[in-house]
């Protein structure tokens, strides 16, 4: 089973799709939240200008090179094409798309059934999945800082020692020339 996620600065996560099954790539499982979001079905904030400037910009998802750039889907501008600035943006998102991946390991490591497999009921893996996110997130809301600060250290270390190159696949084409747009 697949469980994507959105999450807040304090990790918490805000919105989840769990069901899409675990052979299938990221790309195809953006389903529930994800066409949501697309056909404008998901209740998110308007555009809005960057403050301090007249300078809008629509509510969008910070993804990996799994996802195609849409204007709604954010990715790292492709190796080859870096200069300063665009390293400055790769840099940011990468911090950003950080956050994600921090909720969900310290999801992994509050609730250790994740390591291990499932049973093969899907209903009741999805159930599992949307409890443990629930709790997990009220979790977060009421802990000290001092105990998320601490957690996110370790887990930051952690993942640090795991982190490794990903090449950047162009397999989805040429994004369109307003996405291209948002992300510049």
């Amino acid at each position: 089973m697949n469980l994507l996620g959105a999450a807040d600065a304090n990790c918490c996560l805000t919105l989840i799709d769990v069901g899409a099954h675990g052979r299938e790539k990221d790309s195809s499982v953006l389903g529930g939240f994800g066409k949501a979001f697309i056909s404008g079905d998901l209740k998110v904030p308007p555009m809005r200008n960057i403050p301090g400037t007249s300078i809008s910009i629509p509510i969008y998802f910070v993804e990996d090179e799994a996802f195609p750039l849409k204007p709604h889907l954010m990715r790292l501008f492709p190796r080859r094409e870096l200069d300063f600035a665009k390293t400055i943006f790769s840099g940011q998102h990468s911090s950003t798309r950080r956050t994600i991946e921090c909720a969900l390991g310290l999801l992994t490591k509050t609730f250790g059934i994740f390591q291990k497999a499932f049973e093969p009921n899907v209903e009741v893996t999805e159930c599992t999945f949307k409890s443990a996110c629930f709790v997990y997130s009220c979790i977060r809301k009421t802990q000290t800082t001092e105990g998320k600060r601490r957690e996110e250290e370790i887990l930051e270390q952690e993942q640090q020692n795991i982190i490794a190159s990903v090449e950047h696949a162009d397999c989805f084409g040429h994004p369109s020339t307003v996405a291209v747009q948002v992300r510049e």
